[in-house]
């Protein structure tokens, strides 16, 4: 079963005030600004997935990152979900209760797209594995806070820009 995965891409724009002050700027400071709010609002839709988890499922949660990159042709972008970002947690330790490998960074896809039934190569059963749509439900009633602190973040530091733009000038 092949499954496609598109990411919903947004363009910041259509807030006058904020259009007004990033074309203002020169490029580097602009690029802080947007940044700057990608980073917030991409952290926010990582913890708002997170959310979405049960406590049970803790190596799900810490496989839930976001990330901010300058891609080619010097755009800014940002993604959140599973397995994004820097993995800051040691590698865990192996279950001898249980079999299996568990769910990490390598194998959150079947946590949260599911599995069809699956077999051994020896023809074994292993059952499958239900989908957990964890970032769908997340992103689908977080959407409008996310581009809020998306926002929020790019005003604050183009304030902070402005500011230390007065400061040089005074000198």
């Amino acid at each position: 079963m092949a499954r496609s995965s598109q990411s919903t891409i947004r363009l910041l724009t259509g807030d006058k005030e904020l259009d007004a002050r990033l074309l203002e700027l020169k490029e580097g400071p602009a690029n802080r600004a947007v940044r700057a709010g990608l980073n917030k609002g991409s952290r926010l839709a990582a913890k708002l997935i997170k959310r979405q988890i049960p406590a049970k499922y803790k190596s799900v949660r810490a496989a839930i990152g976001s990330s901010v990159k300058k891609a080619k042709g010097g755009i800014t972008k940002s993604k959140a979900g599973a397995a994004v970002g820097k993995s800051r947690r040691k590698k865990a330790p192996r279950r001898s209760s249980r079999g299996g490998v568990g769910i990490s960074r390598n194998n959150i896809h079947w946590f949260l797209l599911g599995t069809e039934p699956r077999t051994t190569q020896s023809g074994a059963d292993r059952g499958r594995m239900p989908a957990f749509p964890a970032v769908k439900t997340a992103m689908a009633g977080g959407v409008h806070e996310v581009t809020a602190a998306i926002k929020e973040g790019a005003l604050s530091q183009l304030q902070k820009e402005i500011a230390k733009l007065a400061r040089k000038r005074k000198r």
